[in-house]
């Protein structure tokens, strides 16, 4: 992450992608991800620094439910949320992974 002025910017994921954020307190995910998307309530703070609330929340199999944001930059989980589910290994400086019953899933650095 590099600061350009007042503004934090770094390498956003590419749109199918889901980033693991281990600073973020909010699970924020674009609705092509998830399923049961209902109504539902939450705010975040965006990478702009500016406050958002969504109306929707969405279920992200094998995770939890998550707000829906379709014109967020990024979809993000929080690592502290996905911890509380699942073992994650870490290889420094490579990648994080998530230990789920069937699958690991990894989340590499870039």
């Amino acid at each position: 992450m590099t600061r350009s002025g007042a503004v934090y910017s770094t390498t956003l994921p590419h749109p199918n992608e889901i980033a693991l954020d281990s600073c973020s307190q909010v699970n924020i995910v674009h609705p092509r991800f998830l399923t049961n998307i209902r109504k539902g309530s939450g705010q975040f703070v965006g990478l702009s620094g500016s406050d958002a609330t969504v109306d929707k929340v969405g279920d992200l199999k094998h995770f939890f439910t998550c707000m829906v944001c379709s014109t967020c930059q990024a979809s993000v989980l929080s690592m502290s949320d996905v911890e509380k589910l699942y073992p994650v290994s870490y290889d420094q400086g490579v990648s994080f992974t998530v230990h789920l019953p069937h699958r690991d899933i990894i989340f590499y650095k870039r």
